[in-house]
């Protein structure tokens, strides 16, 4: 038995059409129900790392950052505000994803540091207290 949100999915009521065609049409490289609970997270194949068999930074970044989408419910503008990011509205939302990695993916023992953060723009620094 599906859950609601796959139901309200597959009833094409939230991205309005299929996941192929709405990754065809938009660069991120995931897209999440906000709010859901359960999580529903939607992710790009070529955003996927493979190093470490997928265990790595990259990936657990990615669905962190779409966690907090989907049971916070706030925006990647509001995330970054939070974060600390000045003018949240002109940085790149892979830096939620960055600092995600930089302030706690890190310490994760045996985790992969590989990342997917290339053509992250704008390249910025974290905000203070948090050194790369």
């Amino acid at each position: 038995m599906f859950n609601p949100p796959c139901i309200r999915f597959l009833g094409k009521t939230w991205l309005g059409q299929t996941v192929a065609a709405y990754f065809g049409q938009h660069t991120a490289d995931a897209e999440t129900g906000t709010p859901s609970n359960p999580l529903l997270t939607f992710f790009r194949p070529s955003g996927i790392l493979y190093s470490s068999q997928g265990w790595n930074q990259g990936n657990e970044g990615m669905l962190f950052h779409e966690a907090l989408h989907g049971f916070t419910s706030l925006q990647d503008s509001t995330i970054l505000e939070d974060l600390g990011y000045g003018n949240a509205v002109a940085t790149a939302s892979c830096n939620i994803t960055k600092y995600i990695q930089q302030a706690v993916l890190r310490y994760a023992t045996g985790l992969d540091p590989a990342t997917n953060n290339v053509g992250c723009d704008p390249a910025s620094a974290p905000p203070p207290g948090i050194s790369p």
